[in-house]
C-alpha cells in the first residue's frame, strides 16, 4: 500500500543535494513487526509570494480540492507546479514554471500558486543576471532561459569581458528588480511616480526609473518639458539608464527586452488635454484576453487588441463616444516598433491618441496636450 504525504513550505529552503531537492520519494516503513510493509511517497511543494496561474497547463479540472490538486500533480510525471482558485475549486496543472513563461502566465489574485521542491527553489540564485530557473522533472534537471548578452553557460554567469562587483542579496535576490518587487519588499508610496535605481538583472548594473507603488513608467510625454524626445529600442536597456525624467517614448523592441526582465502583466496608456479632460486604458486580467495588449506590444503576436480586451477610464468628458473605428485597438498600417505610442486610438469620430515625433493628439486636442504616459506592472 502506498500513502502519499505532501509538505508545504511556506519559506525558502536551503541549498540541498541534487537527490532532496526533487520529489515525490518513496520510504517504506512497517508499522509493527505483524504488519505489511506501507510505502509513503512524500513530495514537497512551496507557497509563492505572489498569485500566479497560467494559460499553459497539462490538466485542468474544476470540482476539486487543493489536497486534490497536489495529489494530481504528483501522478503526473511533468507537474512542476500549480495553480488553484477557492473560488471556483479549480486546479491547474503546469510543467512549466511561472516565471519561465511570462508569455502565457499572469498574477492572479484569484489564485494561490504552489511549486514543487526543485533545484530552483533550493537555490534562488542558481540562474543570474536576469536568467530564470526552469526545472524538468522528468529528468530531475533545470535550465536557465532568458539568458541575455553578455552572459552565457548553464547558469548564466560566464562572460568574455571583466565579471561585475559584488553586490548586496537584495540585489542578487530580486527584491528590486522591478517597482513591483521594490514596493513588494519595501513598500512604495502610491501618490505619485517617484525616482528609484532598480537592478533588472539582478547584479551591479542598474536603471533610474519612475515609480508608483508597484507601476513602472514606461514611456513619459509633458507639453511643458523642453527636452528633445528620446526613442528607447532594446540597445538603450542597458546600465546606466535615466529615464527618470520626461521626455521618451518606449518602442516595442525596448518594451519587449523589458518583459523579458520584469514580465508585466499589465499596461496602462493614456493622455490628459489642458481643458482637464483625461482618458486612461488598460488591459484586462481575464483568462483569453489579459496578455493580448502584453503580447502584441511585444511583437509576440500580429493581433491587435479588441474593445472588449481593455479597460477604459476617463474624466471630464461625459458622454464621450469611445467607439473605436474597426472595433480593435491600434491601427494595422502601424510599424511594428512604433505600436506602443501611434494611433493607439483611432474613434469611428475621427479622434485619435497618437503621438509621434511629427503628430501628437489627445481625442481631438493636437496643440494643447498636457500629457502622454505609458506604464507597466
Amino acid at each position: 500500500m502506498t500513502l502519499k504525504i505532501l509538505t508545504l513550505l511556506y519559506l525558502a529552503v536551503t541549498l540541498s543535494t541534487q537527490q532532496e531537492l526533487w520529489g515525490p520519494k518513496t520510504k517504506i516503513i512497517q508499522h509493527n513487526i505483524a504488519s505489511p510493509n506501507v510505502a509513503i511517497e512524500t513530495v514537497r511543494f512551496i507557497k509563492l509570494k505572489f498569485a500566479y496561474t497560467s494559460s499553459m497547463y497539462i490538466s485542468f479540472n474544476d470540482g476539486k480540492t487543493k489536497m486534490q490538486c497536489f495529489l494530481r500533480c504528483m501522478d503526473l510525471a511533468e507537474c512542476v507546479a500549480i495553480s488553484y482558485s477557492v473560488v471556483k475549486n479549480r486546479c491547474k496543472i503546469h510543467a512549466t514554471v511561472f516565471r519561465a513563461s511570462p508569455k502565457t502566465s499572469r498574477i492572479n489574485v484569484e489564485y494561490v500558486a504552489y511549486e514543487m521542491k526543485n533545484p530552483c527553489t533550493g537555490n534562488p540564485n542558481l540562474c543570474e543576471h536576469g536568467s530564470f530557473c526552469s526545472p524538468i522533472r522528468p529528468t530531475k534537471s533545470y535550465e536557465c532561459v532568458n539568458c541575455l548578452p553578455p552572459y552565457f553557460g548553464k547558469h548564466c554567469n560566464e562572460t568574455l569581458g571583466a565579471p561585475l562587483p559584488a553586490v548586496t542579496e537584495d540585489i542578487i535576490y530580486g527584491r528590486n528588480s522591478s517597482c513591483r518587487m521594490l514596493d513588494h519588499f519595501f513598500g512604495l508610496p502610491s501618490s505619485s511616480h517617484l525616482p528609484y535605481f532598480i537592478h533588472p538583472w539582478r547584479d551591479a548594473r542598474k536603471i533610474k526609473v519612475l515609480c508608483k507603488k508597484d507601476e513602472m513608467m514606461i514611456s513619459d510625454l509633458k507639453s511643458w518639458s523642453t527636452s528633445p524626445i528620446r526613442f528607447l529600442k532594446s540597445e538603450d536597456l542597458k546600465d546606466g539608464l535615466d529615464i527618470s525624467q520626461p521626455n521618451y517614448l518606449a518602442h516595442t523592441s525596448f518594451i519587449k527586452t523589458l518583459n523579458s526582465l520584469m514580465h508585466f502583466d499589465k499596461f496602462y496608456i493614456g493622455c490628459t488635454r489642458d481643458d482637464s479632460a483625461w482618458f486612461d486604458f488598460s488591459n484586462k486580467l481575464a483568462r483569453n484576453s489579459g496578455l493580448a495588449l502584453v503580447n502584441y506590444w511585444t511583437n509576440d503576436t500580429n493581433s491587435r487588441p479588441k474593445s472588449s480586451d481593455m479597460n477604459r477610464n476617463s474624466g471630464g468628458t461625459p458622454g464621450y463616444d469611445f467607439t473605436l473605428l474597426d472595433e480593435k485597438y491600434s491601427s494595422p498600417d502601424v510599424d511594428i516598433e512604433n505600436r506602443p505610442f501611434q494611433d493607439f486610438f483611432v474613434g469611428a469620430n475621427g479622434d485619435k491618441m497618437t503621438f509621434t515625433e511629427n503628430e501628437k493628439e489627445c481625442f481631438g486636442y493636437t496643440s494643447s496636450w498636457l500629457s502622454f504616459r505609458i506604464a507597466g506592472l
